[in-house]
């Protein structure tokens, strides 16, 4: 499974520095140390798969730490956080925003629900639930 904090999320709410980068630039510094921040002490910070979908849409996926940023138009649109295991990428180490947990003790829907309101649209797509 995986979470996902669009562009309906509020980047300026304080409680997430996750959802504080929503809005950036592609290769902003605040993005790169914050990927930095959830590799181990002294660990090789792994370069990231990076896939483009014309016209702007590019996916910048770091598997090693469970984390793919959505970048639409060279501005940070989407953040999808990941479980171990989940299309080839380790789990997310870091803290979910809204106290959503990707690892260990799992969100379940009701708590994504809960913590975050009925989603405006949701679905399935490629074998995929997804919820915006």
């Amino acid at each position: 499974h995986h979470l996902m904090a669009g562009a309906g999320a509020d980047p300026t709410d304080g409680s997430s520095p996750l959802l504080a980068l929503l809005g950036t630039a592609e290769g902003d510094t605040a993005v790169t140390a914050y990927v930095v921040s959830l590799h181990p002490a002294g660990a090789r910070v792994s370069k990231p798969d990076v896939k483009r979908f014309p016209p702007s849409c590019a996916y910048i996926n770091h598997k090693a730490i469970g984390l793919s940023l959505c970048y639409e138009a060279g501005v940070l649109d989407a953040i999808h956080l990941y479980a171990d295991g989940v299309d080839g990428f380790a789990g997310f180490p870091g803290e979910a925003p809204h106290g959503l947990c990707v690892a260990g003790e799992k969100s379940t829907g009701r708590s994504v629900v809960e913590a975050l309101g009925e989603p405006t649209s949701k679905g399935t797509a490629g074998g995929f639930v997804f919820v915006q």
